[in-house]
């Protein structure tokens, strides 16, 4: 299995790709210090799922063919990712 670190910054307005879809999935931990909203290529503040630095980080699983998507509260954001899957 690969592990892999990430920050990525994302906005409040254009959902951001933090996972692109494999053929294999995999399990992501993700952490923010803001309000985000996760979800597919649509996801808005509407209708993503709200993490916020409250919760901690928190654990996805990616089947095959899953990607994943965030928007921020507010402004452009980092937030930070670990990845473990296979190579």
């Amino acid at each position: 299995m690969a592990v892999s670190n990430v920050q990525k910054s994302i906005n409040a307005t254009t959902p951001t790709l933090l996972v692109q879809a494999d053929a294999d999935g995999c399990i992501v931990y993700v952490h923010t210090q803001v309000t985000i909203w996760l979800g597919d290529s649509a996801v808005s503040s509407s209708t993503g799922m709200r993490l916020d630095s409250a919760a901690g980080p928190q654990t996805i699983q990616l089947r095959a063919g899953d990607a994943l998507y965030a928007v921020s509260n507010s402004g452009t954001q980092t937030i930070t990712l670990m990845m473990v899957g296979n190579a």
